[in-house]
């Protein structure tokens, strides 16, 4: 049998003869490779394990395949740990037939793989380091994902109550909602309204997560949409646009910079958007924001500062869109996109002017102010 000239160079070094010599055979030659697949065949190695290290040192698969059969080894095995490169895979067998021969020492065997001392000593190292990290990470990987589990939940827990929202506004009745629905088209403010009272009832109905018995999340409670299907039917059926409503109150709130527990309905001034006749009384001339009364009338003290300041954006906001919810709420959508720079732009200067402009001892005038300027434009 013809042996390839490199694997001769080793037996020479080793000065051992090669072993498991074999007269050639007429099916040898039929095979590939000249021959030498069908020997590969006959020592014990896979076709798996030729088609991986054919184009590889031949001492692989003449050598080292068969002796870790021999050990015990499984073919995965034998093509997970084994390396590609001849040197090392000559290490890697000098070493496993140290479990044998314990006389050679760290020299002898780095002299007979013919790689020098710190190579063979630095593959035995990086060997057995990943062999001993694959056992460390089996055995820790359960309880790291049990850990990580319950540290997970625990974020979601604080996520959950720090997002759970209060308001100071009582939880709306039947006839409230129902109310501001028939008179959500109206305008501006009876939109805004109608969001608001939705975001006040999201504060007293339940929508927390539900578990199981042995901790794990099966669904959440019904919330808003449950609280709708038992008491308002009729606002069931149309859903989906009471969640948009409820979407731009809340969008709205991000916009004019209010935060909880105020509800986004104090923008407003008391009167807006309860104009006697809807519809009907816009195509008949009537205001449907402040009807007949007169806001300098109203003597009413002013709210909070924030609550000044987030009306004087509102108003700006507002400026000139018409009391069509399609133009509203798009108006407000791109007053939240961030992508809209000139929008976000105009948005940052209204929050320095009134920022510097409405203090605290200015604010009772700057509230009569903001009044009289939404009520000069109805009248006009």
């Amino acid at each position: 049998m013809k042996h390839h000239p490199q694997e001769k160079a080793f037996h020479s070094r080793c000065n051992t003869p090669p072993a498991r010599k074999r007269q050639p055979t007429f099916g040898d030659l039929c095979e590939a490779t000249d021959g030498r697949a069908a020997e590969w065949r006959r020592w014990g190695c896979t076709d798996a394990e030729i088609d991986s290290f054919k184009d590889d040192s031949p001492f692989i698969l003449f050598n080292v395949v068969p002796f870790l059969h021999e050990l015990g080894f499984s073919e995965k095995d034998v093509l997970r740990h084994v390396p590609h490169d001849g040197e090392l895979a000559a290490a890697l067998f000098v070493f496993l037939r140290l479990f044998g021969d314990r006389t050679l020492n760290m020299a002898q065997l780095a002299r007979a793989a013919s790689v020098p001392a710190w190579m063979a000593a630095a593959f035995l190292r990086r060997t057995a380091s990943r062999r001993i990290a694959a056992m460390q990470n089996k055995a820790s990987r359960g309880l790291h994902y049990k850990a990580e589990k319950a540290k997970r939940r625990i974020m979601a827990a604080e996520r959950r109550r720090i997002s759970r929202r209060t308001t100071t506004s009582p939880c709306p009745s039947k006839e409230e909602v129902l109310e501001a629905w028939k008179h959500v088209r109206d305008s501006k403010e009876a939109l805004v309204r109608f969001g608001s009272l939705m975001q006040d009832l999201e504060c007293y109905v339940d929508n927390s997560l539900r578990f199981n018995e042995a901790g794990h999340i099966v669904g959440r409670n019904a919330g808003v949409k449950g609280w709708l299907r038992e008491n308002l039917p009729e606002l069931y059926s149309h859903y989906s646009m009471v969640i948009r409503y409820k979407a731009a109150a809340k969008k709205l709130r991000q916009i004019v910079g209010l935060s909880d527990p105020t509800p986004v309905a104090a923008v407003l001034v008391e009167g807006e958007g309860k104009g006697e006749g809807g519809k009907e009384g816009k195509r008949n001339g009537n205001s449907c924001s402040y009807g007949e009364e007169k806001l300098s009338a109203e003597a009413r003290e002013a709210p909070a500062v924030e609550v000044v300041r987030a009306r004087a954006v509102y108003l700006e906001a507002m400026e000139g869109v018409p009391d069509v919810a399609a133009r509203v709420m798009a108006r407000i959508d791109a007053l939240c996109d961030p992508e809209r720079t000139d929008e976000a732009a105009t948005l940052r200067s209204w929050r320095e002017k009134y920022e510097r402009a409405i203090t605290v001892r200015r604010k009772d005038s700057w509230w009569e102010r903001l009044k009289m300027k939404r009520w000069r434009k109805r009248t006009a």
